[in-house]
């Protein structure tokens, strides 16, 4: 046949794409197809039912206790931080009530896991704990003789508790072999995702340091335990005082009257001693070496790391897009840092 006119721009044959020509939706008769049929006819035919809801169905529900109330609302607050708005969250945070020191502890455990899952934002996390520590009220201990529970103690607690959960290596549980059943990726995926947490364990307690709420004293000791060891560290310890010593060196050797720089020393030999075993894989050896050049570079590295950053500094990156790497020296303490003489926190009583 002839093709179509240039005035027409309706096919001959809608078909291909299921669609209806606009005259047929109007009621016309242009190829004898659908004539007569009103726009509403069309409508009420074309539309599905909408699905029935099923008992199973998710619904919103109200919290049934106080900690399912209060988990909701911090975390309701923590999904929306950012560098930017660092304050206003914080000022949120410090505006919820707390009655007792349980709930104090609960709302630190969450926020030490958002900084876990998080690692980019490990730093806006530990500012905010440096914040909350002047919101927060103190409560008294469980006994008379006993110190009071203070967000400093509380933070220092949970530190303790993630520290003491690290394992000496990454390997499946029989549940997780049982569960990715001839799924190797999502094994390998979910062993990577542990060992992430626990270097970002290393990265948040490196943070706290930085901003006074942990002594050096808490550093020397993890670091002693994870690679002075009788016999030969496991790796995965190499990794995480590697991540360690790394976030907090360049501070660690300026400070603490010289105690510092001499536990960056040993560590350094350490690792020289331990890159010459053969129990160690290339990248643990490499990563070592790496490191005990940083140290004798004062800590000045080029970084194209994930972490998070204001709208400023988001600009300011793309006005210059040819730069993929800058220099910077890792480890520096943050110039906004509390001062450790902060006020008195408020007393509270025992609900």
């Amino acid at each position: 046949g002839s093709p179509a006119s240039a005035g027409s721009l309706t096919p001959s044959d809608r078909t291909l794409f299921g669609t209806r020509s606009i005259d047929s939706k109007r009621g016309g008769t242009r190829g004898g197809r659908r004539g007569g049929e009103d726009l509403r006819t069309i409508r009420e035919r074309d539309t599905l039912p909408m699905p029935v809801m099923t008992e199973n169905a998710w619904k919103i529900s109200k919290p049934k206790t106080r900690d399912e109330q209060l988990e909701r609302q911090v975390r309701s607050l923590l999904n929306k931080i950012a560098p930017e708005n660092l304050s206003t969250i914080a000022q949120k945070m410090g505006d919820i009530e707390l009655a007792s020191a349980g709930e104090m502890q609960h709302v630190i455990r969450i926020i030490f896991g958002k900084a876990l899952e998080e690692p980019h934002y490990c730093q806006t996390y530990a500012d905010m704990i440096v914040i909350l520590q002047q919101r927060y009220p103190q409560f008294p201990g469980e006994t008379e003789d006993a110190k009071p529970e203070t967000l400093l103690r509380i933070v220092l607690n949970t530190a303790q508790d993630e520290y003491e959960q690290l394992p000496k290596s990454i390997v499946p549980t029989a549940e997780q072999v049982t569960k990715f059943a001839g799924d190797s990726q999502g094994l390998n995926q979910e062993m990577g995702r542990q060992k992430k947490r626990l270097l970002a364990n290393m990265l948040f307690i490196g943070n706290l340091y930085l901003r006074q709420i942990l002594a050096s004293s808490i550093v020397a000791a993890v670091v002693g335990e994870l690679v002075f060891k009788p016999q030969e560290p496991e790796e995965l310890h190499v990794d995480c005082a590697v991540e360690l010593i790394r976030s907090i060196g360049h501070t660690l050797e300026q400070e603490d009257k010289g105690r510092g720089r001499t536990l960056v020393g040993h560590f350094v030999a350490r690792l020289k001693e331990l890159r010459s075993r053969e129990l160690y894989s290339t990248r643990c050896k490499v990563m070592m070496q790496d490191m005990i050049e940083l140290q004798g570079k004062s800590w000045r590295m080029k970084v194209k790391r994930e972490m998070a950053r204001t709208l400023r500094e988001v600009a300011a990156a793309a006005r210059r897009p040819e730069v993929e790497f800058e220099t910077v020296t890792v480890g520096v303490r943050p110039k906004l840092v509390v001062a450790r003489q902060a006020p008195t926190p408020k007393a509270a009583t025992k609900a």
